[in-house]
């Protein structure tokens, strides 16, 4: 009987931990659980649409779910999206208010269209094209190839599930140099007169940096449209490692970007000096982008100096009732007015006096190609840019891998976005 009366007084307390053990865990992770995203019972819970009330969730349009996968995610778990899941209700006692009837609404910041347009000019290329609203912060357009359909995936391609736009690191090239003018406006390392000669190479000892032909005597506003290598080089000499990364910081390349419960990785700068610092003024040596946090500061260039943070979820309804929104932009000044209007009238240069007007539906645009050399057969083609009019404060980015010039290969992708919604 004793032997018995202890068996049962350590099963018992053998139920009460792993009950205890239970408890704790149900308190802690309950919520986890109960959204996961392959969860039977929710799926279909909520639905999602885009700006204009487009239906993306369960939608019968191949391109559009490959589209807006990678923002809203899929039934098997395999692209989780806090922006959609964290939105849920659910507390201990009632679990999901599914149950319940609730079937949340979620509009998104997307234009539909504008992201099948996007994904269709990338091809077959990997690689990420993204507009924003850089006085609202609204993301109009944010894709990222390859990609997949939730509904008929067929064979897995590496890296699919991955989303370049916010996760990607990217050897920015020659749109970099944006970067490098604007720290040396501010510490007034150059002004409106100041002079750069390139013989076509900046030598240091056995090293060099190199540019595609010799650009001879130019002002400051023309070595950034012959996007001049040694200029900006010395550039890069004349500010020093340590400034250009304090400025890399405050520009908020070196940071991560936090909206709806995405996190993006920081940009990478490292200080150098000689020839190493003189490459990375040029968007070269160990410099690396988050796209979604350049196109942020490009779209503070284009804001007067001002940089809004960026944001995909535009609403959740449900019955009549909002249950978020996000509120009025706050905004962080980043640079000065004063450098800002200068960069706008340099990138506008580019337009207008080098890459043509009618490349972008005749709409008063600012530009920088890059051609990042990444040591594969072709380099990354590269564009960043923004319109200056009124109706449409738009910011774009564009990031082609081993797509060869930016040029030749990313204009035509921003010159289609752009006309599409004039248009529309």
């Amino acid at each position: 009987m004793k032997n018995r009366a202890k068996i049962l007084w350590i099963l018992s307390f053998l139920l009460l931990t792993g009950f205890g053990f239970f408890l704790w865990e149900y308190v802690n992770y309950a919520a986890s659980w109960a959204s996961f995203p392959g969860t039977p019972h929710i799926s279909g819970s909520a639905t999602v649409t885009d700006r204009s009330g487009v239906i993306l969730t369960g939608t019968e349009d191949a391109l559009l779910r490959r589209a807006t996968v990678h923002w809203i995610g899929d039934r098997q778990g395999n692209i989780r999206i806090p922006a959609v899941d964290y939105k849920r209700q659910f507390d201990l006692v009632n679990g999901l208010y599914s149950y319940g009837g609730f079937c949340p609404k979620i509009r998104l910041t997307l234009h539909a269209e504008l992201q099948k347009a996007a994904l269709s000019a990338l091809g077959e290329s990997r690689g990420t094209v993204a507009v924003l609203n850089y006085q609202t912060g609204e993301l109009l357009c944010a894709v990222s190839n390859p990609t997949f359909d939730p509904e008929n995936m067929g064979e897995t391609v590496e890296s699919m599930f991955f989303n370049r736009f916010t996760q990607g690191l990217y050897t920015p090239g020659s749109i970099f140099k944006l970067v490098t003018l604007g720290a040396a406006l501010e510490e007034g390392v150059v002004a409106e007169n100041s002079a750069y000669v390139c013989t076509g190479s900046l030598s240091f000892g056995k090293n060099r940096v190199t540019c595609a032909a010799p650009h001879g005597r130019q002002t400051v506003g023309e070595a950034f449209r012959n996007s001049c290598n040694c200029a900006f080089g010395k550039m890069a000499l004349d500010l020093g490692g340590e400034k250009l990364s304090f400025y890399c910081e405050k520009f908020g390349i070196t940071k991560e970007v936090l909206f709806d419960g995405i996190a993006t990785p920081p940009g990478y700068y490292e200080k150098a000096a000689s020839v190493d610092l003189a490459w990375s003024g040029a968007g070269q040596f160990t410099t690396r982008i988050n796209p979604c946090s350049f196109l942020s500061f490009v779209g503070a260039v284009a804001n007067g100096g001002v940089r809004v943070n960026p944001y995909v979820i535009g609403r959740v309804e449900e019955g009549g009732e909002t249950l978020y929104s996000p509120g009025r932009p706050s905004g962080e000044r980043i640079l000065s007015q004063e450098t800002a209007e200068k960069l706008q009238s340099y990138l506008r240069s580019n337009v207008r006096d080098k890459y043509g007007d009618s490349h972008f539906a005749h709409l008063t645009v600012g530009a920088k190609t890059g051609t990042a050399e990444v040591g594969g057969e072709k380099p990354n083609a590269m564009l960043c840019g923004f319109v200056l009019d009124g109706k449409y404060p738009l910011a774009f980015l564009i990031c082609v891998e081993e797509g060869g010039y930016g040029e030749k290969t990313c204009l035509p992708i921003a010159g289609k976005l752009l006309k599409m919604l004039v248009e529309n």
